[in-house]
């Protein structure tokens, strides 16, 4: 332990801090003394020096003064030479001196017996320690908790001019999440399907509906705040205009009639009461959703073991799941769609997900710009916490990762009405799947708040 700490504590005479390894390749390439390896010395040689244990000379130039005290040698010395006094670490006086003649170093202690300098054997003896000391050093250090933010892992949180982020504003988003009046029957809120337990995923392969089975699978709302078009299809280009399509859309969905919506938000006192503060005025369908917006955004997930992996502790993910780094990397390309740190890109992709639920045919992002080269094209979801979204693909038709995996290892499918596939087979080994399947648990975040909060 002791060695490890002076290793730790050595710097290079400019300050510069030496890292362990370097510091055994310095002493195995200097061996003879710390000095010689560019090494300021441990904390206790200087101890040592400081309490006079190297003779008359004293201590070197670079070490201060006891004792605001000078010794006299110097201009403004308060000590006059000869006379007794603290001891000077710097320049010795005369009392210093009969200490030493006595056989005593300058904190009247008798001086221990020099004995003949064997630098070159001593370093030979102790540098297995040292390189113990290294390995422990090492490990020790890997196991240190790794501070993380989502400024520093996703980059600084996208924010809309027209409604900036405020605590209290998450917070009244937060309430209207999980409020039930905001659907026409009183009976679904948007956590509904958005659970927070389940990845704020609903754990089906389609939403339940209000009245019937949903087309697609209920998307997690994960980072959705760095999110272009946070839908399958990109139907609205912001969360704002999500949740006014998502309130007030179709039959099916929650399908609330505004004016009944702010009708029974405002009988509710605390309701009345918070959209005074956070907007400063009456409630409206506009704060709404930008309420809900606001809270969406703060959904973040940036401390997987993957992200504690990226900023320097290496023990974080197996051996295993190393390998599938590498291959979601490389051999499986799955980054050049699920690139880091979003793991999306934000883009549309056909990519012959087998049909399942209500819809013969799924048109996805045709549906919205009209362009034949969207038919059967989606959004790439995020894989942060995708172990919490089964079952997965726009219309829940892989029920887990194993099968995501076979999936695309296969080269995905046909699209109908298009020629070509944009993926092709992966040829991956049984222990290629397992090792990629391993490296998606990395990417689970467990320091997600999944309290729900009393609605008033």
């Amino acid at each position: 332990m002791v060695g490890k700490l002076r290793l730790s504590e050595w710097t290079t005479r400019d300050g510069e801090r030496r890292s362990k390894i370097q510091v055994v390749a310095d002493a195995v390439q200097f061996i003879g003394s710390p000095k010689k390896a560019g090494l300021a010395e441990p904390p206790d040689t200087a101890r040592r020096r400081q309490s006079g244990r190297y003779g008359r000379a004293g201590p070197p130039a670079w070490q201060h003064h006891r004792s605001p005290s000078k010794c006299g040698r110097i201009d403004g010395c308060s000590i006059a030479p000869g006379k007794d006094g603290p001891p000077c670490r710097r320049h010795p006086g005369m009392a210093d001196m009969r200490r030493e003649e006595k056989g005593m170093n300058m904190d009247g202690r008798p001086m221990r017996p020099s004995r003949p300098r064997t630098p070159h054997c001593r370093w030979l003896l102790t540098l297995p320690v040292v390189v113990a000391a290294v390995v422990v050093g090492c490990t020790s250090s890997s196991s240190r908790p790794v501070r993380l933010s989502a400024d520093r892992v996703l980059g600084p949180l996208p924010v809309p001019a027209g409604n900036p982020q405020t605590p209290e504003k998450v917070e009244l988003g937060k309430l209207l999440f999980f409020d039930k009046r905001l659907s026409a029957t009183n009976t679904m809120a948007c956590a509904s399907c958005h659970d927070p337990a389940k990845g704020w995923s609903d754990g089906l392969p389609r939403s339940a509906g209000l009245r019937r089975e949903e087309d697609r699978n209920s998307i997690s709302l994960f980072n959705s705040a760095y999110e272009d078009f946070p839908a399958w299809d990109g139907f609205a280009a912001s969360l704002e205009e999500h949740n006014a399509g998502a309130i007030t859309f179709g039959d099916n969905a929650m399908s609330q009639n505004v004016p009944d919506l702010i009708r029974e938000l405002s009988a509710v006192p605390q309701y009345r009461d918070r959209f005074g503060k956070v907007f400063g005025g009456e409630i409206s369908f506009t704060n709404v959703i930008r309420a809900l917006a606001a809270f969406e955004r703060s959904l973040l997930t940036f401390d997987s073991a993957f992200d504690r992996f990226q900023a320097g502790d290496r023990s974080q993910l197996t051996k295993e799941q190393q390998e599938g780094l590498a291959l979601f990397g490389g051999k499986a390309g799955c980054s050049s769609c699920h690139a880091p740190p979003l793991f999306t890109d934000n883009r549309f992709h056909a990519l012959g997900v087998p049909q399942a639920g209500p819809l013969a045919e799924d048109p996805g992002r045709f549906a919205i710009t009209g362009d034949e080269a969207d038919r059967g094209a989606f959004r790439t979801p995020t894989l942060r916490n995708v172990t919490l979204t089964a079952p997965y693909m726009h219309d829940g038709v892989l029920a887990t990762l194993d099968d995501v995996i076979a999936f695309y290892d296969a080269g995905g499918g046909a699209v109908p009405g298009l020629t070509g596939r944009e993926i092709g087979p992966l040829h991956l080994s049984p222990q290629e799947r397992k090792a990629l399947v391993a490296f998606l648990v990395s990417l689970t975040d467990p320091t997600g708040d999944t309290r729900v909060p009393a609605v008033p």
